[in-house]
C-alpha cells in the first residue's frame, strides 16, 4: 500500500461534558477575568485537560505532560513517555488520565501514573478527538489512517474497562488519497454523537445506543462542538440547528469551548478596527451568542482552551508563545485603564459631533497614556501626549472637529466595538460590540465603574458650556473694543476658559483610509527614488 500525506494537527479538544463551568453568570453583576498565571514551557503545549477530583492540570508536549496544582498554578510533576503526544483528556468518573499521540495511545492512573492500558487506539494511526458521553460511559475517539484503502473511524469504548465496543467507519474514507481527520462531539441530553469528516462536507447524526449512522447532513465542513443546553452545533464560527442543520448565524471568530450548564460560549474574537490585528478571548451568552466578557489579555494566538468548575479558572494555550495563561474571575474593577463609558449617537444632527469616549483609572497609581490610541471600525483616536490619568480619575477622549460630513471619520451607531492600546501593536481594553440608535443623550457605561456589567443610561458626562462661550463672547468683544477700549481687561478670564478643556477633550483623529493611503505614497516614493539611485549605477 502507499502511504498517504501526512499532516499534523493541532489537537484542541476540551473535555467539557467531564468538566462543566459552574461561574456565576458572567457579565450580569460586577466580575470580570484576569491572567492570574503565566506558565512557560521548553517545547509547544499542545493540550491540556482538568482534572477537578485531584485539583490538577495536565499540559500535554510531545515528551509527555506535565501536572499543575490548580490552587497554587505551579508545575508540581512531569510524567515523560515514550512516544509523541499530541492530546490529553480525563476520565473524572475512573479518574484516569486518556493520552493520545500517533499510532499510540495509553491510559494512566491520576494518582500513581501507572499505566492502566496501552495501544487504546489499534490501527487508528491519528486520533483527532476525543469526547466522552456520561450518559453511556463511552468514550469515542475521532481518528484517521496513513493507508490508502483503509478507513478512517470513530472508535467506541466502554469507560469502565476499556473494551472496544465498536467502530463506525466514515463513508468514503478508504477512497481518500490524502490524510483525513475525524472531529467528534456528543449531546448527553439527546445521547447523539456528531461526527464530521476533513474528506467531505456531511456532518453523521449517530445513535450512542446502537451505533449506528442515523442520517447525514450536508455541511461546510469543519470540526463540530455541541451545546446541549441550546441543542446549537458549531462548526468554527458558524452556528447550527441541531435538527436542520441550518445555518442561524456566524460568529466573528471560531468557538473553542461550550459551558452548557452555565449556557456559556468561549470564542477567539477580532477586535475591531485593529490595525495590528489583536485578537482577544470572550465570553458569549450560549442562546443570544451576545458578548458577555471580553479578556484583553495578551495572548497572541488561542489554540485551546479548558476550564476548572472547582476553581473557575480558564486555561488558554498558546502555542507560538509556548505559554499556558490562567485566567480566574474576579470581582470589582480591573487593574488597568480601561475604556468606561462612551457615546455613539449624540442627540442631534450626527454632523455636529458631540461622540466620545471616556477613560477610567481604577488603579492606585497615577497613568501616563500619553500616544495610546483609540481603535474603532473606521477611525483611529491619538491621546495627546502628556497626558496623565490620576488614581481614580477620568479621561474624555473625543474628536476635535465640530462638524464632519465624512462619515467615515464618525463612530458606528450599530455594531461597534472600541479598543484601548497603549501602542500599535498592543492593546488594554476591549468593548463589547454594542449599538446606539436612540438619538439622545444615553450611553454606554461600565457599572459600577470599571468592572464588566455594561448598561445603557443616561451619560455620567457633564454638559459643560465652554465649548459655546467664545462663540456668544467674542462677537460682543470685538464691539465694544472701538467704543471702550478700558472694558476687555476685566474679561482677561474669557481667552482662559477654553484652554483647561483641550487637552482632555480635543484628541487627533486620523481615518484608517487616510493612514493606509498616506503609507501607500511614502512607499511608492521610496520605491522610486531606489529604482532611480540603481539605474545611475
Amino acid at each position: 500500500m502507499q502511504r498517504k500525506l501526512f499532516a499534523s494537527l493541532s489537537l484542541i479538544f476540551l473535555f467539557l461534558f467531564s468538566v462543566p463551568c459552574t461561574f456565576s453568570r458572567i457579565g450580569s453583576d460586577s466580575s470580570h477575568m484576569e491572567v492570574v498565571a503565566t506558565l512557560s514551557f521548553e517545547n509547544e503545549p499542545l493540550s491540556v485537560a482538568v482534572n477537578e477530583a485531584m485539583g490538577r492540570l495536565y499540559i500535554a508536549d510531545e515528551t509527555g505532560f506535565f501536572v499543575v496544582d490548580s490552587d497554587t498554578d505551579e508545575i508540581v510533576d512531569h510524567v515523560p513517555l515514550d512516544f509523541e503526544v499530541n492530546f490529553i483528556a480525563v476520565n473524572s468518573v475512573t479518574n484516569q488520565i486518556f493520552v493520545l499521540g500517533v499510532g499510540d495511545g495509553i491510559i494512566l492512573d491520576a494518582v500513581t501514573y501507572s499505566t492502566v492500558r496501552e495501544n487504546i487506539t489499534g490501527y487508528l494511526s491519528d486520533p483527532s478527538y476525543f469526547a466522552f458521553n456520561p450518559t453511556t460511559n463511552h468514550v469515542y475517539i475521532g481518528g484517521s489512517t496513513w493507508w490508502l484503502g483503509e478507513a478512517d473511524h470513530v472508535l467506541i469504548l466502554d469507560g469502565s474497562n476499556f473494551s472496544r465496543v465498536a467502530i463506525i467507519e466514515i463513508p468514503g474514507s478508504r477512497e481518500a488519497k490524502y490524510v483525513q481527520h475525524v472531529s467528534v462531539a456528543v449531546n448527553p441530553q439527546t445521547n447523539l454523537l456528531y461526527a464530521t469528516w476533513s474528506g467531505d462536507v456531511n456532518i453523521y447524526v449517530i445513535d450512542c445506543e446502537t451505533n449506528k449512522i442515523l442520517r447525514t447532513a450536508r455541511s461546510l465542513g469543519g470540526r463540530v462542538m455541541v451545546n446541549p443546553a441550546t441543542g446549537y452545533l458549531y462548526q468554527g464560527a458558524r452556528v447550527l440547528d441541531d435538527v436542520s442543520f441550518k445555518e442561524l448565524m456566524v460568529l466573528s471568530k471560531p468557538v473553542f469551548a461550550v459551558n452548557y450548564r452555565d449556557n456559556l460560549v468561549i470564542s477567539r474574537e477580532c477586535a475591531r478596527g485593529s490595525l495590528s490585528g489583536v485578537e482577544y478571548l470572550s465570553i458569549l451568552d450560549g442562546a443570544s451568542h451576545e458578548m458577555l466578557v471580553c479578556i484583553p489579555e495578551a495572548i497572541e494566538e488561542v489554540d485551546q482552551v479548558a476550564v476548572n468548575t472547582v476553581t473557575g479558572e480558564i486555561y488558554v494555550v498558546d502555542k507560538e508563545e509556548k505559554k499556558v495563561f490562567v485566567m480566574e474571575e474576579h470581582s470589582g474593577p480591573y487593574n488597568h485603564v480601561v475604556i468606561n463609558e462612551f457615546e455613539l449617537n449624540p442627540p442631534g444632527d450626527d454632523k455636529v459631533m458631540d461622540e466620545w469616549v471616556k477613560l477610567y483609572n481604577p488603579t492606585s497609581s497615577d497613568v501616563d497614556i500619553g500616544g495610546w490610541s483609540l481603535l474603532t471600525n473606521r477611525i483611529y483616536w491619538i491621546i495627546p501626549q502628556g497626558t496623565v490619568i490620576e488614581s481614580g480619575g477620568y479621561y474624555v477622549c473625543r474628536s476635535p472637529w465640530e462638524e464632519i460630513s465624512d462619515e467615515s471619520s464618525r463612530l458606528l451607531n450599530e455594531n461597534e466595538s472600541i479598543t484601548l492600546c497603549p501602542s500599535l501593536y498592543d492593546h488594554i481594553d476591549i468593548t463589547p460590540v454594542r449599538s446606539d440608535l436612540a438619538d439622545d443623550d444615553r450611553t454606554w457605561q461600565r457599572s459600577p465603574d470599571g468592572c464588566d456589567n455594561w448598561l445603557f443610561q443616561k451619560s455620567t458626562k457633564p454638559v459643560s458650556p465652554e465649548p459655546t462661550e467664545p462663540e456668544s463672547t467674542e462677537p460682543e468683544q470685538t464691539e465694544q473694543e472701538p467704543t471702550t477700549p478700558t472694558e476687555p481687561e476685566p474679561t482677561t478670564p474669557e481667552p482662559t476658559t477654553p484652554e483647561p478643556t483641550e487637552p482632555t477633550t480635543e484628541t487627533p483623529l486620523i481615518t484608517t483610509e487616510v493612514a493606509i493611503i498616506a503609507g501607500l505614497a511614502v512607499a511608492c516614493i521610496i520605491g522610486i527614488v531606489a529604482f532611480w539611485a540603481l539605474k545611475r549605477k
